[in-house]
């Protein structure tokens, strides 16, 4: 379980007892009801579902920025897509060399279209005279499927919150999720559910560069501190938080992280129920 220490549970706005704070006796800064409390740091720690809802009742968060590649589509592990699409197809040595090139890089940032990256890679495969349908297939072979209950709880969430999706991707992989959705759900269910969708290729900058957290934030006009960003790689949340942007990682199904509280009313104090402690 994803967990970090946070102040000692049972919290009143109106009343507060120093002796139920046991621990280590790091004074820290939190507001409840939007009163401001000096809380002593304890050794409990809690899960990263009651984080985002402490997060959203004691900060006022406003929006929730989610990834996309392992956050809401399911994907191959990279070294799985790695032994089964790309090492069997393409030489090894000519990917090593794209990638310290940082031609994939590149493609991720619009900087080279897909007819130019269809053509490059068609270059280094081990077939001869393989098709553009082939080159693709492979490429894509990282994709996997969009669960129904992960929209179904974007749907809900977008009632209260903005949403805003932020992925590293590229032209290719962006046509075959849509492809797969129209077939899975009728419709391109990201563009539905999200306020928002900034995809790599289309506005240039990609994570984890500091610059594509401050265009979100200066895009859509949003303080860093009521905002939420979720995503499964752990070097992507140190530049969003630097910029005062809560980062939850995302170890598990986000319908796990994102717990039923979250839905609730706001609350007058915060209690036990609320904790997980391991």
């Amino acid at each position: 379980m994803q967990c970090l220490h946070f102040p000692i549970y049972y919290l009143h706005a109106a009343k507060f007892n120093r002796d139920c704070l046991p621990g280590r006796q790091t004074d820290i800064m939190s507001r409840i009801d939007g009163c401001e409390q000096i809380v002593q740091e304890s050794s409990f720690r809690i899960s990263s579902a009651t984080q985002l809802f402490l997060f959203s009742r004691m900060h006022s968060i406003s929006t929730l920025i989610f990834d996309l590649g392992g956050v809401i589509i399911n994907l191959k592990s990279e070294q799985d897509w790695l032994e089964q699409n790309l090492l069997p197809n393409f030489h090894p040595e000519s990917l090593q060399q794209l990638q310290q090139q940082h031609f994939f890089h590149d493609f991720e940032t619009g900087k080279i279209t897909p007819s130019d990256f269809i053509r490059q890679l068609k270059s280094i495969a081990l077939e001869k005279n393989v098709s553009d349908e082939t080159i693709i297939r492979h490429w894509n072979g990282i994709l996997k499927d969009i669960p129904a209950h992960r929209i179904d709880l974007l749907r809900r969430l977008k009632d209260r919150h903005r949403l805003i999706l932020l992925s590293n991707t590229n032209a290719i992989h962006v046509d075959a999720i849509r492809r797969y959705m129209k077939s899975a759900f009728g419709e391109d269910v990201l563009e539905s559910s999200f306020h928002t969708c900034y995809y790599s290729q289309q506005i240039g900058l990609r994570k984890p560069g500091r610059e594509i957290y401050e265009f979100v934030l200066q895009e859509q006009k949003l303080p860093a501190e009521r905002c939420v960003f979720l995503d499964d790689k752990p070097e992507n949340l140190t530049e969003p938080g630097k910029l005062g942007i809560r980062t939850i990682l995302v170890d598990k199904d986000i319908s796990e992280l994102i717990a039923g509280d979250f839905f609730s009313e706001p609350v007058k104090s915060m209690d036990s129920r609320l904790w997980t402690i391991d």
